[in-house]
């Protein structure tokens, strides 16, 4: 009878660190460049497990420790079929190469080695793509189908006169992050034949809430949607959102009909 075998359970560390991030150059096969990390021992968590192989290959002591993602292709070592799960870490401390590394220095996107071993340029890849905002990022939520913003007959046509409609409680989602942003939406507009149906914007903005955009995105398209909409003489949008990182924003945009 032929005796199961399982995969050995790793971890790997992402290490942000002096602007780059940390590889060692390995002591033992396979040889090359990887990023630091290990097998994780009996009656340890993955958590302390990465925390200390870090500091015992690289002298780090590493902190804001975050779950990256799992690799677990079976050929991703030589070896033997190894899972490894790869955590992000901020490295704090005299840099030393230690155990089973010869060397250990911090490399930058555009200038890694070329000699990196197991799957770990595919880590590198994947992580360095996660940072970057990305085309599909900025175009991220002007496409999705909201729900219509219907209008009524202006009665004062031959008037002109300006609606102001405040929304304190604006809610969208970071393409990026997938944090929520929260802000106030103000629509103020000299109607022409048509004004805006109060329930049907409210409806029209709820489909916000669980829409991937940046906010000054948001702003752009609620003009543009509000105004192929009721077609107003004038309009202006103005997004005034929570601070975020000590930051505060306000987004505004203005149309005037030709």
């Amino acid at each position: 009878m032929n005796k199961k075998r399982y995969p050995r359970l790793t971890v790997d560390a992402i290490i942000e660190y002096q602007g780059g991030v940390v590889l060692i150059k390995r002591k033992n096969p396979p040889l090359g460049w990887a990023l630091p990390g290990g097998f994780v021992e009996y009656g340890e968590t993955v958590e302390e497990a990465v925390v200390r192989e870090a500091e015992e290959e690289t002298g780090l002591k590493i902190k804001e420790v975050k779950q990256f993602k799992v690799y677990s292709s079976p050929d991703r070592d030589p070896r033997f079929h190894a899972v490894s799960v790869v955590f992000t870490a901020k490295g704090e401390g005299k840099i030393e190469a230690k155990t089973d590394a010869v060397d250990v220095k911090v490399f930058k996107k555009d200038q890694l080695p070329s000699n990196i071993v197991f799957d770990h340029k595919k880590i590198l890849t994947d992580y360095f793509e996660k940072e970057e905002y990305t085309e599909e990022h900025a175009k991220k939520g002007l496409s999705e189908p909201l729900p219509e913003i219907k209008c009524f007959p202006n009665q004062f046509r031959r008037s002109s006169y300006r609606i102001t409609i405040e929304i304190p409680e604006y809610t969208s989602v970071c393409p990026k992050t997938g944090l929520p942003d929260h802000g106030r939406i103000v629509i103020e507009y000299i109607p022409d034949r048509y004004c805006a149906e109060l329930k049907s914007l409210k409806f029209y903005i709820l489909g916000y809430r669980n829409l991937g955009i940046f906010y000054e995105n948001a702003v752009n398209r609620i003009l543009e949607d509000f105004v192929k909409a009721v077609k107003p003489r004038w309009a202006k949008i103005k997004g005034e959102f929570n601070p975020r990182g000590g930051m505060y924003a306000r987004v505004e945009r203005e149309y005037k009909k030709e």
